[in-house]
């Protein structure tokens, strides 16, 4: 009786453990997914799924600049290129904002308090891009698309800036 059992186990063991080191795996692979998803979710929900117009950013520079194309190196030189150019616009801008004649009773122009609060806005923008890209970048944690992110967030913040002093530009002109 005790061989039967034995016998018995060994069989069980033999038929059914193939299919539950399957059934394991499958268990596995749907927690990692799922938890990988929910991940991903959250992070995007802090940048990217908000901003409807990121994305739109986003595959506007993917069109000049396909992604990763030819290669990482060149993907990011671009970005960096382009984000010089895009500093340099922003420095150009707020220049002519700045050196704008005052407002008076009679002539258009750019109230001293406005003008204060421009030049205080453009000494912190840099630092507040950058702080906000840094903290939207660690979503990465150093992973190899990482400095690929933060410049194309940097791009994104730094085209913000530019539409805001042009729509400045617009209003007092």
């Amino acid at each position: 009786m005790e061989n039967k059992l034995k016998q018995f186990r060994s069989n069980i063991v033999i038929e059914y453990l193939p299919m539950l080191l399957i059934l394991a795996v499958l268990i596995f692979i749907v927690f990692i997914t799922t938890n990988k998803t929910e991940k991903q979710q959250a992070n995007t929900s802090l940048f990217e799924k908000d901003f409807v117009e990121y994305q739109d950013f986003q595959e506007n520079i993917w069109s000049i600049y396909p992604y990763y194309e030819p290669d990482g190196v060149t993907y990011k030189n671009n970005l960096y290129n382009l984000l010089e150019s895009k500093e340099a616009e922003a420095r150009t801008l707020y220049e002519k904002l700045a050196t704008m004649s005052s407002a008076s009773d009679d002539i258009p122009g750019i109230r001293d308090g406005v003008k204060n609060e421009l030049k205080n806005l453009n000494l912190v923008w840099v630092s507040y891009r950058d702080s906000a890209c840094y903290l939207r970048e660690d979503i990465w944690q150093g992973g190899s698309g990482s400095s690929g992110f933060l410049l194309m967030c940097q791009l994104y913040e730094t085209q913000k800036y530019i539409d805001l002093l042009k729509k400045y530009e617009d209003d007092f002109l």
